[in-house]
């Protein structure tokens, strides 16, 4: 049976309205790895079902690179208001090894700094990455992330830890600051998903 064509949709909304932490309370034995990876895997049974044309090779695999560059970036017209994140994945060189964007709805703007940073660190892992060099033009979430600057706000503070767990998962994790001409593959990303949501 196919599934129907808001089904990828449908599967984003319960990805983030389920309630992550009664699930791990409740399941001992699963870590927020393991949830990622579950709606990670349903995601692409979904795509495979609704999308029967060859897919773009870009962002199966590293291609033989270990080591890649994240580019994130995420932003909100209003803070708080309409948000949306975007992330792209190179190998050193500069080969693009995947993109993504996300319409996130009213949020603020660090929060979808922090949102676009962890789906990027995600497809990182997905891909089997071993070492990521992270460049972002937010320089509040790189001092945070680096220890300069304390985590005060409770809406950042689990998304924070949600950032380090993941970065744990690699043998290396960097976090670097750059300016946003610097990043500006991942503002254009970020601005589609906000124009899309528009």
């Amino acid at each position: 049976m196919t599934p129907p064509e808001n089904a990828l949709q449908l599967l984003r909304t319960i990805y983030h309205h389920v309630d992550r932490e009664a699930v791990l309370r409740e399941h001992p034995e699963l870590d927020e790895s393991t949830l990622v990876a579950f709606f990670g895997n349903l995601k692409r049974l979904l795509e495979a079902e609704t999308s029967p044309q060859p897919a773009d090779d870009s962002g199966k695999s590293l291609q033989g690179a270990e080591s890649v560059v994240l580019y994130s970036d995420g932003g909100s017209r209003g803070n708080p208001g309409p948000a949306g994140y975007g992330f792209v994945l190179l190998t050193e060189k500069g080969k693009t090894l995947a993109e993504g964007d996300r319409f996130l709805g009213r949020i603020t703007n660090n929060v979808a700094e922090y949102e676009g940073l962890l789906a990027g660190l995600r497809k990182a892992r997905e891909l089997g990455a071993r070492r990521v060099v992270v460049r972002s033009d937010s320089e509040l979430l790189v001092r945070q992330l680096n220890g300069s600057y304390r985590v005060k706000s409770p809406k950042l503070k689990p998304l924070f830890e949600r950032v380090k767990r993941i970065a744990a998962s690699f043998d290396s994790c960097q976090f670097t600051h750059v300016r946003r001409h610097q990043n500006r593959r991942a503002d254009e990303l970020a601005n589609k998903a906000m124009d899309r949501g528009a």
